[in-house]
């Protein structure tokens, strides 16, 4: 199997610049990646924009940059195998699918939205976890609940399946944000860890919620 190997870099300006002279229609529709690894590399800098960049991990030398170019900076990018997930965060508010071997053609057609329209402010989605059955949940620092969605979904209106309320874990003291700020999580068997690092806050906090998930034993 092919592993995909999720890399984050802040690249110099002059390099972003270099890289965004083109569209990322000009770039190959399939990478040449020989070994069982592939890096894609997200490449940010806050004065110009960002873009991600494909090579076989055993030959950075034949790196192919500038997919998916964007003003926008505020991405996160992650993989589950063979497959890796571009996700914007606070402005953008979509995720996307790709795997290397077709990094031009996204599985979720430009991507799914993260911001229902009866929401009233952005979901900041920071992180996904990848449960079994294709499902996974997203951490959305915005919100006061963690989305469980649909991996396999064919459309967006079928890629949310449900909702992890964390509305309890809102700090006592927070008189800013209605939300638990929720950034990272990690799937350990049916149980959910979420990490909550607050910016200009001194303190951390950890919680668990217990998943019950389709078909599992």
């Amino acid at each position: 199997m092919k592993h995909a190997l999720p890399l984050s870099i802040f690249a110099a300006s002059l390099v972003i610049s270099g890289c965004n002279e083109s569209d990322s229609s000009d770039k190959p529709a399939t990478v040449n990646v020989s070994g069982d690894y592939s890096a894609v590399i997200l490449q940010s800098d806050y004065s110009v924009g960002s873009n991600v960049a494909i090579a076989d991990a055993s030959d950075l030398s034949e790196i192919v940059e500038n997919y998916y170019a964007d003003t926008v900076t505020d991405y996160a990018l992650k993989s589950d195998g063979e497959y890796y997930y571009y996700i914007g965060r606070s402005d953008a508010g979509t995720i996307s699918k790709y795997e290397t071997s077709a990094p031009s053609s996204d599985y979720y057609g430009g991507g799914y939205t993260l911001t229902p329209a009866e929401q009233t402010s952005g979901s900041n989605t920071h992180d996904i976890g990848f449960l079994p059955n294709d499902l996974a949940v997203l951490t959305r620092y915005g919100q006061s609940s963690a989305w469980l969605v649909d991996r396999e979904a064919q459309n967006d209106a079928d890629f949310k399946v449900g909702e992890i309320d964390l509305s309890a874990y809102v700090a006592s003291d927070d008189t800013v944000s209605p939300a638990p700020e929720m950034d990272e999580v990690v799937i350990y068997g049916k149980k959910s860890l979420y990490h909550h690092a607050a910016p200009g806050h001194n303190r951390k906090r950890l919680w668990l919620t217990t998943l019950s998930l389709r078909g599992s034993s």
